[in-house]
């Protein structure tokens, strides 16, 4: 049997998922944890048109991440209905001040297919641009 001391792990995710993921495996006892994310997350140093963000009628998050460059822009209204692709990210947008997701569905593909099934969901996205 192979002991959990004996193991050494290969982690790939970008930070800050990667340090999280160690840091569990560390205190099952892995004490050989290699981090070397094949993929590194920048934020953009782009000047966003707020207006564009303000107008929308609705948002739809696809990421956890997309939350901590929103967090730093103060771009986004909180109050307006937004779609998630995830439980992960609905928890995000909760954590961030959103109410519950009008929708959140596993995959984009689904949360399209989704949007004409749920007459909630098209009703509210009629008349309006969404981001």
């Amino acid at each position: 049997m192979v002991s959990v001391k004996d193991m050494s792990l290969l982690i790939t995710r970008p930070h800050p998922a990667c340090d999280e993921t160690a840091a569990r495996l560390k205190s099952f006892g892995i004490d050989d944890v290699i981090i070397d994310p094949m993929l590194v997350i920048n934020p953009l140093n782009i000047k966003l048109d707020k207006t564009t963000f303000k107008q929308a009628k609705g948002y739809i998050f696809s990421s956890v991440r997309l939350f901590d460059a929103l967090a730093m822009r103060d771009v986004v209204d909180p109050q307006k209905p937004c779609l998630c692709v995830g439980v992960k990210t609905a928890a995000a947008a909760k954590a961030f001040g959103f109410d519950i997701p009008l929708l959140v569905a596993e995959t984009g593909d689904t949360l399209v297919r989704h949007i004409d099934d749920d007459k909630r969901v098209f009703d509210k996205m009629q008349g309006g641009d969404w981001l």
